[in-house]
């Protein structure tokens, strides 16, 4: 979903009246910049649940299974590594209740005899929670399961459904069903992939203790899953037990068939099936509010709404051309969804809390699902079992407990790092770093975007910094400004540690598979005797703009081309370094080979610290 979707800045989203109120809400704390943890889902949902890179947790990109497959026949490969603790453990630890309903998308439910996670699979149980109704993957907005009953002696559909704006072209029109939606507004004969929901069930020996859901659900996916949080949250409140519940609804990732009543409300201009299943969202939350509002909870619970990526568009070209195929909602940013651009990583942000939230906040300081769990930790007093272990979020209370808009911090005290797949940023409040001067290429706009200037067919290196309060479309590159690089040195080295220790923490905490423990450091030599000292060169001699050199050597982190220079020096084997600005690192050459490259590269400099050795003149 788009970052405009409840928010003062909204563009082309569509009409969310419950979205909207709360927003407006006395009681509700709105961020204007607030980040899925990733531009696709997977990832995000790690990140929800640890406060944590996905990286961290063995979380790539988006898993396998992401097309309505059957859990019976398709197996993600991989899931999140269950060492991990989450909010569900943060919960436990406070004596509440915890459930989740909705997609995982996060390991198979069951060991299916496929490389998996570590432990073999990874469910909502797994993770922590005490109850569970959920889809392995994706499954449609409305009719979800209609394809797990087929009607004895189906036949293809022919002629095929007149459908008004839907399926998709690519709809195959294979398979069997009654009474089913996939698009246009209308109930059909036919329908997508068995994907079903799955609930704990001891007795299930063979799925691992999980069992799926054997009742066709006729109508909207929220109506099934209204009715486990109002069954969840009744049973809490009858017996005064504090709870946490995440809805991780299948609004509005593909494919997302609207109801008919919401299809006909939408205008055509605007692809009914993508508003109408947004508005069907909106109308479950509307709902959802009502329930806890009859239990008389109300008050007195937290509820957070965000999304796990920018909008898409990848369906009809008749609806990913304009204005809303540069971003459905995204309110005028660049790209979309599986972008790093600010399409694709920025959502919705609003925590509404009636006895917590003083006053209607909103704020452009970035925020982040990372900080969800940090903030849940501090909410409830509990701490984490592994304190030395990185957290990538931090906690948002002083925000929440904020008097007023004056009194809101002003900054963001802790960076936020993104890195999934071949995509990495790091934002430092205003600041916007993307990828490293290693990058190929400028990031693609996402998952059917327009390109738009200037970075059409544009030659530009990577990396790219942008000033997003200044810039919020990310059109100006500022990495070559004078004034900005201190400032550039410092994120690019900040990056580049926190990679490091993402990295760390594949290795030596979720053990991911493809990851090496450190070994062991090797014993420490006796000492060499002493040998006179070599009188040493104090300073080297610096060329802006050189590179190249050849030849083995160390790659060190150095904030300057001075710190370069020593370690150059340091190293008796070292004849020349070359200092990456961009990236703060240092390449020493021990020796050098052949010579420099001929052209130029900004940011770069040869530090002279001895003389070129004779092989590589002769080179």
């Amino acid at each position: 979903m788009g970052h405009s979707c409840g928010s003062p800045n909204r563009t082309r989203c569509p009409k969310t009246p419950v979205l909207d109120g709360l927003a407006a809400s006395d009681h509700s704390l709105v961020f204007r910049r607030f980040y899925a943890g990733a531009g696709v889902c997977s990832p995000t949902r790690s990140s929800v649940l640890t406060g944590r890179n996905n990286k961290r947790s063995c979380i790539d990109s988006a898993l396998q299974c992401d097309h309505m497959n059957p859990a019976w026949s398709c197996s993600m490969g991989k899931g999140i590594a269950r060492s991990e603790f989450t909010i569900a453990h943060a919960a436990a630890a406070a004596n509440y209740t915890s459930s989740l309903v909705g997609k995982w998308h996060l390991g198979d439910f069951w060991n299916k005899a496929r490389p998996a996670s570590p432990d073999g699979f990874s469910n909502p149980g797994t993770m922590g929670f005490d109850e569970w109704y959920s889809t392995e993957a994706q499954t449609a907005t409305s009719v979800p399961n209609c394809g797990c009953f087929p009607p004895p002696n189906w036949t293809k559909p022919n002629p095929q459904p007149d459908f008004p704006y839907a399926p998709p072209p690519e709809f195959p029109h294979d398979k069997p069903g009654e009474r089913c939606i996939v698009g246009g507004g209308i109930y059909v004969n036919e329908s997508f992939d068995c994907a079903n929901y799955w609930y704990p069930n001891a007795s299930d020996v063979a799925r691992g203790g999980a069992s799926n859901w054997t009742t066709k659900i006729e109508g909207d996916d929220g109506d099934f899953l209204l009715a486990r949080f109002d069954d969840f949250v009744g049973r809490a409140a009858a017996s005064a037990q504090p709870f946490l519940i995440e809805v991780a609804t299948h609004y509005i990732h593909l494919p997302h068939p609207a109801m008919p009543e919401f299809f006909q409300a939408a205008l055509p201009s605007d692809d009914p099936d993508y508003t109408g299943a947004l508005a069907q969202w909106d109308n479950m939350v509307g709902r959802l509010l009502a329930s806890l509002a009859a239990h008389g909870v109300a008050d007195d619970t937290l509820i957070w709404i965000t999304s796990d990526n920018g909008a898409h568009c990848t369906e009809s070209p008749a609806f990913c051309s304009g204005p809303i195929g540069e971003g459905r909602s995204n309110g005028g940013v660049r790209g979309c969804k599986a972008s790093i651009w600010e399409g694709g990583v920025r959502v919705p942000g609003i925590i509404h809390w009636p006895n917590g939230i003083a006053a209607n906040l909103v704020t452009d300081v970035p925020a982040v699902t990372h900080d969800i769990l940090p903030t849940v930790m501090d909410l409830l007093g509990v701490a984490h079992p592994h304190p030395d272990w990185a957290l990538d979020g931090m906690s948002l209370r002083p925000f929440i407990e904020a008097a007023s808009a004056a009194a809101l911090p002003a900054r963001r005290e802790k960076p936020i790092g993104f890195w999934w797949g071949k995509s990495a940023a790091w934002i430092d409040n205003e600041l916007k770093l993307i990828g490293t001067s290693k990058d190929k290429g400028l990031p693609g706009v996402g998952q059917g975007c327009t390109v738009l200037p200037p970075w059409v067919k544009s030659s530009a290196s990577m990396p790219l910094l942008f000033n997003l309060t200044a810039d919020p479309g990310e059109s100006i590159q500022l990495r070559g400004e004078a004034a900005l690089a201190t400032k550039l040195a410092a994120m690019t080295a900040e990056f580049a540690a926190w990679r490091a220790s993402v990295e760390a923490s594949m290795q030596e905490e979720s053990h991911c598979s493809g990851t090496k423990p450190t070994p062991a450091p090797a014993p420490t030599p006796a000492p060499a005797p002493p040998t006179p000292p070599t009188p040493a060169p104090s300073t080297c001699t610096f060329a802006q703009g050189v590179y190249g050199y050849g030849g083995d050597g160390f790659e060190r982190s150095a904030a300057s081309k001075e710190a370069c220079c020593a370690l150059c020096l340091a190293d008796a084997a070292c004849t020349i370094a070359v200092y990456d600005g961009v990236n703060a690192l240092c390449h020493g050459k021990t020796p050098e080979s052949k010579g420099p490259h001929d052209e130029k590269k900004d940011g770069f400099w040869a530090c002279r610290a001895r003389p070129t050795p004779a092989a590589a003149t002769a080179a």
